[in-house]
């Protein structure tokens, strides 16, 4: 495995795989109860370094019935949970790092080795505003609260603080 996310109220957990797999778990039986995967990633066998792709990270929606995965080769894909099925796949122009459900909202945020910030809407795919200035990968982020507020860090060894207008969300 390569990551791990916990819904809100601890009935499941999500597993990433270096195989680009990512299983649902009911945390109180323990039995895989999902299982979401791109076909073409299942079936693609890397013939070098350059090729390999992995789940890096995921997480579960509050307010919808989704969980969107972040993949090593710049992907994000956002799946129904319900239906097992692929709602949206959207890509970066740079390889990713994390990703963060905005709180009781359907907005998705993503950071990314170009340096910049992404907030999606999970229920169109469609962008909705990036935030950049870092001239390095940025390596971590979060979110206040009331999400108006997003502060990085990035190898370029500074930290920025976003002001997230209600309108951009």
């Amino acid at each position: 495995m390569s990551c791990v996310a916990c819904n809100t109220d601890g009935s499941q957990i999500l597993t990433g795989s270096f195989d680009c797999d990512t299983k649902m778990v009911n945390t109180a039986t323990g039995k895989v109860v999902g299982l979401f995967r791109i076909e073409s990633y299942a079936s693609k066998t890397p013939k070098d370094e350059a090729d390999f792709n992995s789940v890096e990270c995921m997480g579960f929606c509050d307010v919808l019935s989704l969980v969107a995965v972040l993949y090593l080769d710049g992907s994000v894909a956002v799946y129904d949970i319900l239906t097992q099925t692929l709602q949206h796949r959207f890509r970066h122009k740079s390889t990713l790092i994390k990703l963060i459900w905005e709180d009781m909202s359907p907005v998705l945020y993503t950071c990314c080795r170009d340096g910049a910030i992404n907030l999606w809407d999970s229920r169109s795919g469609e962008m909705i505003i990036e935030y950049g200035g870092h001239t390095a990968e940025i390596t971590d982020f979060a979110i206040n609260k009331d999400s108006s507020i997003v502060v990085t860090v990035s190898s370029d060894h500074e930290a920025k603080v976003f002001c997230v207008d209600k309108l951009d969300r």
